[in-house]
């Protein structure tokens, strides 16, 4: 019972990192879209990662439906606190798969 908990919350927790990695990429702000994300990456918090399956369902639909459109990562920039949450929902979901015997 134990394994099949493991299984299934380290496979939500590698999906949850992927997505989180994906979106910590963003396109360089400016104007007033800068003050918006400067003010989102105060109120982050990690913890709704785990319960926006509404935004990973359409993250997901919206990547695979673009996703022969080339990407510009000339004008990118990292959000450093979402991407550090992302590795460390992936690399827990990798431990817990592993604990499983995945």
């Amino acid at each position: 019972m134990l394994t099949i908990f493991l299984k299934i919350a380290g496979f939500y927790l590698v999906v949850v990192g992927t997505w989180r990695l994906a979106n910590a990429t963003k396109r360089v702000p400016v104007g007033a879209d800068l003050w918006r994300r400067q003010e989102e990456a105060k109120d982050y918090n990690p913890l709704k990662d785990l319960i926006s399956m509404k935004e990973l369902l359409f993250w997901f639909c919206k990547t695979v439906r673009t996703f022969n459109k080339p990407g510009d990562f000339a004008t990118a920039v990292l959000m450093q606190k979402e991407f550090n949450w992302g590795l460390i929902w992936l690399l827990l979901g990798l431990l817990m798969q592993f604990l499983s015997g995945f």
